[in-house]
């Protein structure tokens, strides 16, 4: 591959990051992108490269090869406005989809001893929000720090009420 494509890659980070991307990331897949086309002596920017460069990371998640075709398909936009031999490839080529983890359902028992060490925390009012806590997230498989991220606040007569948010 030419001089000429490292020197748009060049070009194409300084704009971006004069519009305030920081591009670490991207960066360093476009470096590795210029490199493996100059490795398989590429004469241009093609969808075949750009696919084969995204995928070719072993043990890579389809999230992150994705990412990485991603960043190539911006660059390539860019490029294509300098250099009309530059092929973009299409969106959704490779699908990201953001896998969650599967909840964690506990026994009764577990929610029980949940329950238990809640009623020992110190102050009294933590062991309270946890204690609320506990019983929902563990029947529903919520996480407990997401759940219990919601601002707790007591009057003086000891009434405790949750916000949310």
């Amino acid at each position: 591959m030419s001089a000429g494509l490292e020197d748009m890659v060049a070009d194409y980070l300084r704009v971006r990051r004069a519009l305030g991307y920081k591009l670490k990331d991207n960066e360093q897949i476009l470096v590795q992108f210029t490199a493996y086309l100059r490795a398989h002596d590429a004469q241009a920017l093609t969808v075949e490269h750009a696919l084969g460069f995204a995928t070719a990371s072993t043990g890579a998640s389809p999230r992150r090869q994705a990412l990485r075709l991603s960043a190539i398909r911006c660059f390539a936009r860019w490029a294509m406005a300098i250099d009309s031999t530059v092929q973009v490839p299409p969106a959704r080529l490779l699908p990201a989809r953001v896998t969650r983890a599967a909840p964690y359902i506990y026994t009764q028992e577990q929610i029980s001893s949940l329950i238990g060490a809640a009623e020992q925390l110190t102050p009294t009012i933590r062991g309270a929000t946890w204690n609320g806590c506990a019983a929902p997230c563990s029947s529903s498989g919520a996480g407990a720090t997401g759940r219990c991220r919601s601002r707790t606040d007591s009057n003086m007569r000891g009434v405790c009420t949750r916000r949310c948010g």
